[in-house]
């Protein structure tokens, strides 16, 4: 059982008083805390077998708003003259493509491409020597979305103490 903080019928003196703002100071500092909440951004993926390797590898159409942080592009053997990736970006004004030159198996790539609802991606890996035979390929894309296409949920401190503490 919880003892009263204070002893009924008794003067409010400095003692009493100085207890008291330490209390509302402390409950003070708790309101200008923050919580800080992780977006997740969402993965876009695609992949190619033998002869659809010369064709789209991915194509995708966005429902919200965001960015294409980063991409990777993983053949299933090393290009000898190389290879490059065309990413298109088609909205009803027309295209916009970036094309990115590599020579390795895998490739990393961080285009920073904005995209609007409705846009529509388009990727396509060609071998510049049509001797080289990539019998498979993967392509994966990172896409966070902006905070107004996302879900915000609010939570009270004592949810998420509750939550995270399991209490």
């Amino acid at each position: 059982m919880k003892q009263p903080v204070f002893v009924g019928n008794t003067p409010i003196d400095e003692k009493r008083i100085s207890f008291i703002e330490k209390i509302v100071a402390r409950l003070a500092r708790r309101t200008r805390s923050t919580a800080r909440a992780v977006i997740t951004p969402s993965i876009i993926s695609g992949s190619a077998a033998k002869d659809d390797t010369k064709r789209a590898i991915l194509k995708h159409m966005f429902i919200g708003s965001g960015v294409i942080k980063k991409g990777k592009v993983w053949l299933s053997s090393k290009p000898k003259a190389g290879a490059s990736l065309v990413m298109s970006i088609e909205d009803d004004l027309g295209v916009e493509s970036k094309s990115y030159a590599f020579q390795r198996r895998d490739f990393l790539v961080e285009p920073a491409i904005e995209v609007q609802s409705g846009d529509r991606l388009t990727v396509s890996v060609f071998t510049i020597d049509p001797e080289d035979h990539i019998s498979e390929c993967w392509v994966s894309l990172q896409f966070v979305p902006e905070m107004k296409d996302s879900i915000v949920k609010q939570y009270l401190f004592d949810e998420i103490e509750e939550e995270v503490l399991g209490e």
